[in-house]
């Protein structure tokens, strides 16, 4: 694929099709089978390699490498950047589309993808406008928990928007990180008289020392912000309860 595609921070990225990688002293190898060349990864980049297996942005990929290296992120955005475009130039990666990847969607799932990707620039807005303690009041009721029992449309109901949610966050050009995620799930669940509970929990990063993390439940089920929650302390919780 042409390097001429411009690249962004939210632009969605993947290994190529008909791309062999191999392992060799630490590094990995790979061969365009289309152009048959051989190209090689250092550390860095057979790890940039790693990540980028499935379908993330490339924010996602900095954040990634923000929590396994000592580097100032806007320095790792810039060289993250440079690997990538090398990659494209060479035919390694594809791009996923905003445009292409909404109009395969069906008209519900435009319209739910429309509708989280609007509210994630409300929320952010107002994460950076007001303080916390005037947020909080409208996340539920505090330190409550909302049922582990959910019917089973529902819930299927609430798997479907947190998957929006997650994907419309990719496309973002505000910040959409674990706490704009989990309120956007929360109000769009509550629109539709959904219980829910949303989590903020703490933990300890080797790098970055203390880190915070958000997360929501419905029923039992991880609406948003799954990856690692084992390793953070509960420090508030906030329920919708009778369908919020």
């Amino acid at each position: 694929m042409s390097s001429k595609h411009e690249i962004r921070l939210y632009t969605i990225v993947w290994h190529a099709e008909g791309i062999v990688a191999a392992d060799m002293d630490g590094e990995k190898v790979m061969l365009n089978i289309e152009k048959g060349k051989y190209y090689g990864l250092d550390g860095i980049g057979s790890r940039i390699w790693e990540l980028i297996e499935e379908p993330h942005s490339i924010q996602e990929v900095v954040t990634a490498l923000l929590k396994e290296y000592d580097v100032e992120e806007s320095i790792c955005q810039h060289d993250v950047l440079m690997y990538i475009k090398n990659y494209m130039s060479k035919g390694l990666l594809q791009l996923l589309r905003l445009l292409k990847n909404f109009i395969i969607m069906s008209w519900r799932e435009q319209r739910l993808f429309l509708e989280a990707y609007c509210l994630t620039g409300i929320v952010r807005l107002a994460i950076i406008l007001f303080p916390f303690r005037r947020i909080a009041p409208f996340l539920g009721k505090y330190m409550a928990e909302s049922s582990m029992l959910e019917d089973s449309v529902k819930l299927a109901i609430a798997r479907r928007i947190g998957q929006l949610v997650t994907k419309a966050s990719r496309f973002t050009p505000w910040e959409s990180k674990c706490l704009v995620q989990a309120m956007v799930c929360k109000i769009m669940l509550r629109r539709r008289k959904i219980n829910s509970t949303l989590y903020m929990g703490v933990g300890r990063d080797k790098i970055k020392g203390l880190v915070a993390h958000a997360w929501l439940r419905c029923g039992k089920t991880i609406i948003s912000g799954a990856q690692g929650i084992k390793n953070f302390t509960t420090v508030g919780k906030f329920a919708d309860l009778d369908g919020g």
